[in-house]
């Protein structure tokens, strides 16, 4: 268990920002021992975006409002910045980790984020071969089979 450095602390937060509160700082410990494996470089962008996902859902419920004396509030604003911030880390670290789209590798496996299934727009399903004849016998619930399944005497 690694705690960051001065330095890297003063670099995560001055890029992140805080809260009056000091709630990000409070929680730079915890979401920097998430990423120990990790290290360099990395752990500090994967730390940065976990930090702006939870400010992400402290200021989730802001809206924008004014008043009759015409005094407005772009709260919403806020939660829009956030997000854009959370992109360029995001594509910083796709940068870094050679793995575009959002793929992240993980030891000899691969685990996809939903976004990288809905923008690739392959619509093909593995091991799947043709088109489905909606009208056959098979999806309609008939009882005798079609001439695929049927049984050799």
């Amino acid at each position: 268990m690694t705690v960051p450095t001065s330095d890297q602390r003063t670099e995560i937060l001055s890029t992140v920002g805080d809260f009056s509160d000091g709630f990000l700082a409070s929680q730079l410990d915890y979401v920097w021992q998430k990423y120990d494996v990790v290290g360099g470089g990395l752990q500090i962008l994967y730390t940065k975006r976990d930090l702006l996902d939870m400010a992400m859902g402290r200021v989730r419920e802001q809206v924008d409002f004014q008043t009759p004396s015409d005094v407005s509030v772009q709260a919403s604003q806020l939660l829009n910045n956030i997000l854009k911030m959370r992109n360029a880390i995001q594509a910083e670290i796709d940068k870094l980790s050679n793995t575009p789209g959002g793929v992240v590798e993980s030891g000899s496996t691969f685990v996809a984020f939903a976004g990288e299934l809905l923008t690739t727009g392959s619509t093909s399903l593995p091991g799947f071969s043709g088109e489905v004849d909606v009208n056959s016998l098979d999806f309609r619930g008939s009882p005798y089979p079609s001439g695929r399944y049927r049984r050799l005497p």
